[in-house]
């Protein structure tokens, strides 16, 4: 686990299970493309490092993260995944001790295979070279979204390519849902404490053993873009069209 993570120790697929099946869907050789839209949170950029971590140590292949801007793939490197590939001795392993140069800012040169990461603001830089893994993060926040296409092209010269895409909900119809339903449309579920299985929805009514019914879900800051004050409620049916599983 990655150090600014409550959670020390290996990766322990207890603390996210929902995260558990779009991890299995990246190893499937048969699947070719994952995009994940959920809560900020919700162990989206740890199935990233995941992804990262396994591709030199199980599926070797190059590598490219692209993430908003260059400074947040530095950031993200630096303070994220580097200390989690230390950790990952099956991974770690393919970084040569003797070259110093080996581990930089925004790339890793393994023995083989080779991982950079990048932002979505330059498209030219982004054309120059093909990937046969990508790693697509937090694709509502990009300022360009004019770069999805031309980020996905890189792949499409191999024919075992794996793309991993992760973001919190946007808007219906936007890049992000329209990832959504270009793939299987499945829908997370967890088990509530009570032990009722759900999906991961703002709103859900559960019944309970005396007959009545409850009301479970997520929480959401109340603001004026989420919350009627007048009514004392979530303005439910507008969060439910941005938020996407």
């Amino acid at each position: 686990m990655e150090r600014s993570s409550q959670f020390k120790g290996l990766y322990n697929p207890l603390i996210a299970p929902w995260a558990n099946e779009p991890m299995n869907a990246i190893v499937n050789p048969r699947t070719r493309s994952v995009f994940v839209v959920c809560s900020a949170q919700s162990s989206k950029t740890t199935i990233g490092q995941v992804f990262a971590a396994y591709t030199p140590s199980e599926s070797p292949g190059d590598m490219l993260l692209v993430m908003n801007s260059s400074h947040q793939a530095r950031r993200l490197m630096k303070q994220r995944l580097i200390p989690v590939l230390r950790q990952c001795k099956p991974a770690w392993k393919h970084v040569p001790k003797t070259d110093q140069d080996a581990v930089q800012n925004t790339e890793i040169s393994y023995d083989n295979c080779f991982f950079a990461a990048t932002g979505g603001e330059s498209l030219g830089e982004l054309q120059s070279y093909p990937f046969p893994r990508l790693w697509i993060e937090e694709l509502r926040s990009w300022k360009n979204r004019e770069s999805l296409p031309v980020v996905l092209k890189r792949t499409t010269s191999f024919w075992n390519c794996k793309v991993f895409g992760a973001t919190c909900p946007g808007m219906v119809n936007d890049e992000a849902d329209e990832s959504f339903r270009n793939g299987t449309q499945k829908h997370a579920h967890v088990t509530l404490p009570c032990g009722h299985e759900v999906e991961m929805l703002w709103e859900v009514w559960v019944d309970l053993l005396d007959g009545k019914q409850a009301r479970r879900g997520m929480c959401w800051d109340k603001n004026e873009e989420t919350y009627d004050a007048d009514r004392d409620d979530y303005r439910w049916t507008k969060l439910n069209e941005t938020i996407r599983y």
